[in-house]
C-alpha cells in the first residue's frame, strides 16, 4: 500500500498495512528543527506522513497590516488579529456589531484562485500518492472571528438570529470553498473549528446542537 491507499482502506473501515499517519497543523519551526528547513512537502517525505493537509484556512486570505510593532493584521474577513510568534494570529474583534451588521455583511469571494495555491501544490507533487486534505472551518468558529468569543456568547442568548446569519455566511462560504477544492484535486475536506477544551465544551450541548450542528452536519 502506498500512503494514499492506506487512508483510504482505513476510512472505508478496512485493515491498511499499518496504521496511517496525519498531523492538521505542524508549526514551521518544528518542520525547520526537524529537516532543516520549513518546506512541509518535504517534511512529508521525510516522514512519510500519509495524510497531507493544505494550511490552517486563514492563510487563503489576505491581510493588511494595522500595527505592524503590535503584530495586528486585518484579513479580507475585516477580523483583526494578532500574531504572537505562532502559525495561527489570535482573533481580536471582527466587524460584526449588531444584526443589521451580520444581515448586510458579504463574506470574501471564495472562488478567487490564489485560495487554492498552496492545494494546487500538494496535488501536484502528491496525486495519487498521499491522501491531499483540504483544512476548512465550518460554523462556528467564524462566528467569533466575525465579532468576538465574548459577543458571540453574549448574542446566543440577546441576539440569537445574530449567531444563526453568522453560520449561514460561513456554511455557504466553505462549502463553495470545499467543492472548488475537491475539483481541484483534494481527496476530503476536514473541518477544524474548536468546539471544546480537554475537559468540557465551549458551550451546552443543547446550545451546540440548536445553533451550529445543523451547519456542520
Amino acid at each position: 500500500m502506498n500512503s494514499y491507499e492506506r487512508v483510504v482502506a482505513t476510512l472505508n473501515g478496512q485493515i491498511p498495512d499499518r496504521v496511517p499517519t496525519f498531523e492538521l497543523m505542524i508549526d514551521p519551526k518544528v518542520i525547520k528543527g526537524i529537516i532543516g528547513t520549513e518546506d512541509y512537502m518535504d517534511l512529508c517525505d521525510e516522514l512519510d506522513i500519509d495524510l497531507v493537509m493544505s494550511e490552517t484556512p486563514s492563510k487563503m486570505y489576505k491581510e493588511k497590516v494595522i500595527d505592524a510593532e503590535k503584530g495586528i493584521i486585518e484579513n479580507e474577513w475585516g477580523t483583526r488579529r494578532q500574531y504572537n510568534g505562532e502559525v495561527v494570529a489570535a482573533p481580536l474583534h471582527g466587524p460584526i456589531e449588531t444584526l443589521e451588521d451580520a444581515l448586510n455583511y458579504v463574506a470574501p469571494d471564495p472562488t478567487l484562485d490564489y485560495r487554492f495555491d498552496f492545494l494546487k501544490k500538494l496535488v501536484e507533487r502528491f496525486k495519487g500518492k498521499r491522501f491531499i486534505g483540504f483544512h476548512l472551518h465550518d460554523g462556528f468558529n467564524y462566528s467569533y472571528y466575525l465579532t468576538s468569543m465574548q459577543d458571540m456568547m453574549m448574542n446566543i442568548i440577546e441576539e440569537p438570529e445574530l449567531v444563526e446569519r453568522l453560520v449561514e455566511v460561513s456554511i455557504e462560504h466553505n462549502l463553495k470553498l470545499a467543492e472548488i477544492a475537491l475539483d481541484l484535486g483534494a481527496d476530503g475536506i476536514l473541518t477544524g473549528d474548536d468546539y471544546g477544551s480537554s475537559t468540557s465544551l465551549l458551550v451546552s450541548r443543547n446550545t451546540y446542537q440548536e445553533f451550529f450542528f445543523p451547519g456542520l452536519k
